[in-house]
């Protein structure tokens, strides 16, 4: 694993007492610092410039780890012309770590490229519940953790992976530019002003398609099955409720005659979430169709479907969260849940095809020895990470160099029409020379064709289906 991990921790916000996890902190006079680029430069990532000058030398959050530039944590002066992202993962799944690596590929490449000089560093920080037995659940975690990454002078985020995250994260946050490769929620586009424009871009961009087609797809799948009942359960936020209105709007508007239940739970409420269980069990549905954007949350109910009376009999149908090895891992470990493999399938984003993915396989391969491939959201990370460096091309010629979100956002506004290029190490160069001449670009990534609407600045993109099969193997399905 590149980079190393300090094990100091650190209070985040008000969450955790300071008392309680013992940690002091210090300063120390830099000669009169101006910037906290000064500081990170002097003391390390975790450092900050304080209104009298001094820098702050607080060790890095626990929940958080500095990958890149490679020996920074040892030599400081190493960040001294990198440009500050960090990325927030949920790094207890090994899908969402395949994110992080792939978001620090895409960094790691872009620096070797450079920008007039300037290269990259990554923070990555974790937003699993009950980090270290700090009592802290995700959504607080992801919070605090924008909050804490702006302080420090973070000038991208990529994440958080989900969209009731994504939404914690906004108003926690004012500074950096946030670039989710996996919350897919319709209700974000309301995030930012919309119709958006050069004068006023948006602060909050993705390379996951909102879960429009991905709803679609599902609700016509149901339909050609003819599955003849439904229980539709799913969490009562920003991704359930999206995705829910989408199905149940397709279901009626092509006049679907199978019937349709709906439970609701609230994430993170084991009671809540027994309850809508329940009570999916007591319709005895054909098929159960189960929304969250926690794989966690989609493992538990598959194991306690397993166990009830009329579920068990059923088929499931599951989402782009639980499209991905981890969860496939999760079923095949758990003796009551692999009753239900064969009876499983799914939809998610299609993994695209071509010479930017086979280019991203190769590399992620060659330095972390796994295909990214089977893990769910690991190329839109990939695309995340370069997007970043894009927008700082961009902001570094054309914006004086002013990494504001605003700065950064007009450059992602310019990658959607105008010569083909590729987000990779490659066409890098040639992406920067474009904006170095005002031009805009028309890139292609891992994840595909990154075309976003000058009004929405959303993207779209295919949905595929997936199974569990019978030896509870996950299988994209023709």
């Amino acid at each position: 694993m590149v980079g190393s991990e300090r094990g100091v921790a650190r209070t985040l916000g008000p969450l955790v007492l300071l008392a309680a996890i013992g940690c002091s902190f210090t300063t120390e006079d830099t000669g009169g610092c101006t910037q906290n680029a000064d500081c990170r430069t002097a003391f390390g990532i975790g450092s900050r410039c304080l209104p009298s000058g001094f820098c702050s030398t607080e060790p890095l959050d626990a929940r958080c780890m500095l990958r890149l530039p490679v020996g920074a944590d040892d030599d400081p002066s190493l960040l001294a012309n990198a440009v500050p992202v960090a990325t927030i993962v949920n790094r207890s799944l090994e899908g969402q770590e395949a994110r992080a690596l792939s978001v620090e590929l895409a960094l790691s490449d872009a620096s070797a490229v450079g920008i007039e000089g300037r290269t990259f560093s990554l923070l990555v920080c974790t937003n699993e519940p009950d980090f270290e037995g700090d009592g802290v659940g995700r959504g607080d975690a992801t919070a605090a953790l924008g909050a804490y990454l702006e302080e420090l002078g973070v000038v991208a985020i990529v994440g958080p992976p989900s969209s009731s995250d994504v939404q914690r994260i906004v108003p926690a946050t004012s500074a950096p530019l946030l670039i989710s490769p996996s919350a897919t929620s319709n209700a974000l586009t309301d995030l930012d002003p919309v119709p958006a424009s050069d004068m006023m871009p948006g602060r909050f961009w993705r390379t996951a398609a909102p879960d429009t087609q991905q709803g679609i797809r599902i609700a016509e799948d149901l339909i050609a099955r003819a599955v003849p009942s439904l229980a539709l359960v799913h969490a009562d936020d920003a991704y359930g409720r999206g995705l829910r209105d989408v199905v149940q709007n397709v279901l009626r508007e092509r006049g679907a005659s199978l019937i349709v239940t709906e439970h609701s739970f609230a994430e993170g409420d084991d009671a809540s979430f027994g309850d809508a269980v329940a009570d999916a069990d007591a319709e005895a549905p054909a098929e159960t169709l189960f929304i969250s954007s926690d794989v966690d949350v989609v493992s538990a109910f598959v194991t306690s479907a397993a166990t009830l009376p009329r579920l068990s009999m059923a088929s499931f149908f599951l989402t782009d969260s639980a499209g991905n090895e981890d969860f496939a891992r999760s079923i095949q470990q758990n003796e009551a849940a692999r009753t239900t493999c064969g009876r499983i399938r799914g939809t998610r984003p299609q993994v695209a095809e071509g010479t930017v993915t086979n280019s991203f396989r190769s590399r992620y391969q060659l330095v972390f020895g796994d295909d990214p491939t089977v893990f769910g959201f690991a190329a839109n990370s990939y695309d995340a990470g370069w997007l970043v460096a894009v927008a700082a091309g961009w902001a570094i010629a054309q914006e004086g160099g002013d990494l504001a979100a605003a700065n950064l956002a007009r450059g992602l506004r310019r990658i959607s029409s105008g010569t083909q290029l590729d987000l990779d190490r490659d066409d890098f160069a040639g992406i920067l020379e474009a904006f170095r001449r005002g031009d805009s670009v028309d890139v292609v990534g891992a994840s595909g064709a990154l075309d976003y609407d000058p009004a929405t600045e959303e993207t779209a993109a295919p949905t595929e289906l997936w199974v569990i099969d019978g030896e509870c193997r996950f299988v994209v399905s023709p």
